[in-house]
């Protein structure tokens, strides 16, 4: 960001190679340089598929949509996703021929050593029985793709909404500055301490969730709410963006508001913010995505102030209707230099 030197440039391929990245060491073990080609084409490649599940909308949830595999789209969709399956093979493949069980390097290492234990172990109980290689290609790719998309865009959403709300990044940085200083970067055992970026963040997911449509579930059995009944095997989807733009629960719910979210001078999370849903299905990498929104956020805001172009009056908010929601026209922003 400082080599543009206060020029307009795009942060999408920045903001989605370094959440990437943070995934990739988790569970590959290594990083990859941004100018890596392969890399970048699978991130191009994760991306498509992402807007091609948007094509249906919600149809693509529902049973006719196996019989719709004749379309253009959706076979586009399941080259993407093979290719996305072939790279997480190989990375597997290559960390089997390297397993050393005494020293695991990533989530693929204590797979393996789990599934080396399962086949010696012979009373199996219910968990370890779905430890097994098809179920490892499953988990790794969709913490990848998962853990990828959602938390880029929410960073693209960010940048977009400060540009918008100077006053909001200006309270920021004063939070920053009077917790951390200018002699240190932020960093996590300093959440506590800075309520209003934290509060920024969740406004920034309530009024643009970036996944208001998450994944099916199934109804394990018949069920009745409010007087609705569904039966037991029912396909069901949490509407989120009801819940954040519903006016009975939120005062002026198309504002942004960042401080709904400040009580008495610290942080709230209110009962009805559900953004990762709720209950025992509710979004696994929750924790790892509030972690990588604040120390990203807050580190660049310590070094940078986000600014529009000077040729752009009027920013754009609307969004893609894809499985997530990105910013529909890419923008550029210039970056500013803090002393």
């Amino acid at each position: 960001m400082r080599d543009h030197k206060g020029a307009p440039f795009s942060p999408t391929l920045l903001f989605t190679s370094s959440i990437s990245n943070i995934i990739c060491s988790v569970i590959f073990g290594k990083t990859f340089e941004y100018s890596d080609s392969k890399f970048q084409k699978l991130l191009a490649t994760i991306n498509r598929a992402f807007e091609l599940t948007g094509a249906g909308g919600p149809l693509v949830f529902l049973p006719l949509a196996q019989k719709l595999t004749c379309l253009p789209s959706y076979r586009e969709l399941q080259r993407c996703i093979g290719d996305i399956l072939d790279f997480v093979r190989e990375e597997i493949e290559a960390h089997r021929s390297t397993l050393d069980v005494d020293d695991p390097r990533d989530l693929i290492d204590h797979y393996l050593i789990a599934e080396q234990h399962r086949n010696l172990d012979e009373k199996q109980n219910d968990i370890s029985s779905h430890i097994n290689a098809d179920n490892m290609v499953i988990t790794i790719f969709e913490i990848f793709i998962g853990g990828t998309e959602t938390t880029a865009n929410s960073l693209r959403w960010a940048v977009l909404y400060l540009m918008e709300y100077p006053e909001v990044q200006t309270k920021i940085q004063q939070e920053i500055d009077r917790v951390v200083g200018r002699n240190r970067f932020p960093r996590l055992a300093d959440r506590p301490n800075m309520p209003f970026i934290e509060a920024t963040i969740m406004e920034l997911q309530r009024i643009m969730p970036v996944s208001p449509l998450p994944l099916a579930r199934y109804t394990s059995s018949d069920t009745e709410i409010q007087g609705y009944s569904i039966p037991k095997d029912t396909i069901v989807l949490a509407n989120l963006m009801s819940v954040c733009k519903d006016e009975s629960l939120w005062e002026k719910p198309d504002v942004f508001d960042p401080g709904r979210f400040i009580k008495d001078g610290k942080m709230f999370q209110p009962d009805d913010f559900l953004i990762f849903g709720a209950g025992r299905r509710v979004c696994l990498g929750e924790g790892l995505a509030r972690m990588e929104l604040f120390i990203s956020l807050s580190n660049l805001l310590h070094q940078f102030t986000f600014k529009k172009p000077e040729e752009t009056t009027i920013l754009s908010f609307k969004a893609t209707e894809a499985l997530t929601r990105a910013p529909l026209f890419e923008y550029e922003t210039r970056v500013i230099l803090r002393d």
